[in-house]
């Protein structure tokens, strides 16, 4: 099958990129790709895939029948690939696996049919999907160390807790690569101050964020330190995300914390850390 070229919309019609980036045409409303023009109402493109020397099926593979519609978009799989020029052929179908990894995995989770254009509907859900994930990652971590034994107080009342240990335990489940950071080459977690300072440093990838954004942050998985430098040991917490079933949170304002220390356990700021001992400082991952 082959086609004349397609006849670019003119700049005067052009709206602002939409589907992939592509320019969207105001008078019909599709998206212009080079070779012919995609409709998002409709997903699939207006005219049936061509190219430049005479094929029945261009760029079919008889081995994907998928690939046999010449009217679909990516082989009707558009969570994985991505049509570059309106030749499906042409396609880079790990687009999304080298771009967007952590919604390729989502995708590959989820058991989706998709026909047709993108939904970003599902994209979203897509997101829904990997944002839960890490959210029940980080809590699990918290979970894990706050009932560790080895992170408790030696008595009842007082005597060496071990917080740094179990934000460097935290920090190690969730699957963040904190040494040098939280813990030596070993992976030894380091004083609570050391691993303060360190958070402090911007060349370590961390930068302070107040307390609403610290919330918001953890609330969407993001491990989030909570910090106080004191002497002769500060104290550090990670942010623990709002509204999951059985906290019972100690104290009445500031972020949630998962707290190790003489009492273990969730508790707001204003029942961890004392503002008389120093500044609170939180630190994010820089994105």
């Amino acid at each position: 099958m082959t086609q004349s070229a397609v006849r670019a919309p003119s700049e005067v019609s052009c709206r602002r990129p939409w589907f992939t980036g592509k320019e969207r045409a105001a008078e019909s409303g599709n998206d212009y790709f080079g070779a012919r023009y995609y409709s998002s109402t409709m997903g699939r493109f207006m005219s049936p895939d061509w190219s430049a020397q005479v094929e029945p099926v261009p760029y079919a593979k008889l081995d994907d029948p998928q690939s046999l519609n010449l009217y679909a978009y990516v082989r009707n799989n558009p969570l994985v690939g991505i049509d570059v020029d309106g030749h499906d052929g042409n396609g880079d179908q790990d687009w999304m696996q080298k771009n967007h990894p952590d919604l390729a995995a989502a995708n590959s989770q989820a058991s989706w049919v998709f026909s047709g254009s993108i939904d970003w509907g599902q994209v979203d859900a897509a997101k829904a999907v990997q944002q839960q994930n890490q959210v029940q990652t980080l809590v699990n971590a918290q979970n894990a160390a706050m009932s560790n034994p080895n992170y408790a107080p030696n008595t009842p009342t007082a005597g060496t807790t071990h917080c740094n240990q179990g934000t460097n335990n935290i920090a190690d489940a969730t699957g963040m690569n904190t040494t040098g950071i939280l813990s030596d080459s070993h992976g030894n977690a380091l004083p609570a101050n050391t691993q303060i300072s360190n958070l402090a440093n911007p060349d370590n990838g961390y930068h302070a964020v107040s307390s609403t954004q610290a919330q918001q942050l953890a609330n969407s998985g993001t491990l989030v330190f909570g910090t106080q430098v004191h002497d002769p040991h500060g104290h550090i917490v990670t942010v623990r995300p709002e509204g999951l079933p059985g906290d019972n949170p100690r104290g009445r304002s500031g972020p949630l914390l998962a707290n190790i220390g003489v009492l273990n356990g969730v508790a707001h700021q204003s029942a961890v850390f004392t503002p008389v001992h120093g500044a609170i400082v939180y630190y994010a991952p820089n994105q």
